[in-house]
């Protein structure tokens, strides 16, 4: 390889160099990426794998997971909300009606760690009265309520 003094060369000719070397550059890693992608395709295979089974999917056709769901429809409970994004119609409508938006949260456990059991089994009850469609998050309460009795009813024993 020819060695360069490049303290002899003009801006313009440097200029130059630096664009051809950004090139060159990028045409090596590109080269090196798709040979390592063909060793680790051969590699996965010999063991009976894909390579987007061990390291998932990427690129431009992956998909997004979908966030938990924070918020329910009063209405319907199965039109939910992860509070990412434009907001639902049903939401919209009902603040302009005066509703806050804790009136749409799903309880979870976190959160219903600071009532009581006899408050729980109220919520689990009014749940299970209020929702004509699938209980959303009221077979969670009921299962909260009953495994803090068994662990303490186990705690006393």
């Amino acid at each position: 390889m020819a060695t360069i003094n490049i303290e002899k060369l003009s801006l313009k000719e440097l200029v130059a160099l630096d664009h051809k070397l950004k090139i060159a550059i990028s045409e090596v890693r590109a080269r090196e990426k798709a040979e390592l992608k063909k060793k680790l395709a051969v590699l996965a295979s010999e063991h009976g794998y894909s390579v987007s089974e061990l390291v998932g999917v990427s690129g431009r056709g992956a998909s997004k997971t979908k966030g938990i769901a924070k918020y329910a429809n009063p209405d319907d409970p199965s039109d939910t909300w992860t509070g990412r994004g434009r907001k639902p119609r049903w939401v919209i409508a009902r603040l302009k009606k005066g509703a806050k938006m804790s009136d749409f949260e799903i309880l979870r456990a976190s959160k219903l760690n600071k009532y009581s059991d006899n408050e729980l089994s109220e919520l689990w009850s009014l749940c299970l009265g209020f929702l004509s469609g699938p209980a959303s998050g009221s077979c969670g309460i009921g299962a909260d309520v009953c495994d803090r009795r068994r662990y303490r009813y186990e705690a006393s024993s």
